[in-house]
């Protein structure tokens, strides 16, 4: 049973861009710059108009963080500890969703966890999608403040990045269906991580929607922020 604070916050090694499934070419002209290329962005209205129009590819933008972020994150603000657990996996849930409930609460805007398809990174906080970026995105004041207290909450290494675009893993999969599958199959914390990179190839799950908090906040745009979205897009959505 999983119930001290030493084991709840033991560290997870982030992962290792040399030892990876990932090939170059499936993250080839992935753009980094906020300002997307012509290929990437969806045109709402046309969709609507012809049948024969195909979305492009679904990017989303914002923070490449790991579990030891959020790990951090969570210790260093004293959120709720989550009850005793018998598999780790569904501890790093609990703390995951706690952590991102907490941070779109001070951001008073909602932010997403996503799995991103990425050699460098376990999860992101995504900010907005480029399918409806459009919409959802803030004043140019907004953003900044929302950036800076992503930043300061988390603290380094994040506070040191710059938010950018990244490709989605895969449609519908659940966090905790590829955690616990890794560390039912390995005992070795770095073995695990091999094993979940793995497992990534190739599985498919659910997406939800967790509770919003008892008092939703909302930005200047009027959104709804302190819920959280933890979904993985198979990029093609």
């Amino acid at each position: 049973m999983i119930s001290t604070d030493k084991e709840i916050y033991e560290p997870w090694p982030r992962p290792d861009p040399a030892d990876t499934w990932i090939k170059p070419e499936e993250i080839a002209g992935c753009p980094t710059e906020k300002e997307l290329p012509e290929e990437f962005r969806y045109n709402i209205r046309r969709r609507k108009l012809d049948p024969q129009y195909t979305k492009p590819r679904k990017l989303f933008y914002g923070f490449g963080v790991d579990i030891q972020d959020f790990l951090d994150y969570h210790k260093r603000h004293q959120l709720p500890l989550p009850p005793p657990m018998e598999r780790r996996a569904k501890v790093w849930d609990h703390i995951i969703h706690t952590v991102a409930k907490d941070l779109s609460a001070h951001c008073n805007f909602e932010l997403r966890c996503i799995l991103p398809l990425s050699p460098h990174y376990d999860y992101m906080i995504s900010l907005y999608d480029s399918h409806y970026i459009s919409i959802q995105e803030l004043e140019d004041d907004e953003e900044e403040d929302v950036i800076r207290i992503i930043k300061e909450r988390f603290g380094n290494p994040v506070a040191k990045e710059s938010p950018r675009w990244f490709f989605p893993f895969c449609e519908g999969s659940g966090l905790v269906t590829e955690i616990e599958a890794a560390l039912e199959t390995r005992s070795s914390i770095h073995q695990t991580t091999k094993t979940i990179l793995r497992i990534r190839s190739g599985y498919t799950g659910f997406s939800r929607v967790p509770p919003a908090a008892s008092t939703p906040a909302t930005t200047g745009s009027g959104q709804t922020g302190a819920s959280v979205v933890l979904y993985h897009d198979r990029g093609h959505g």
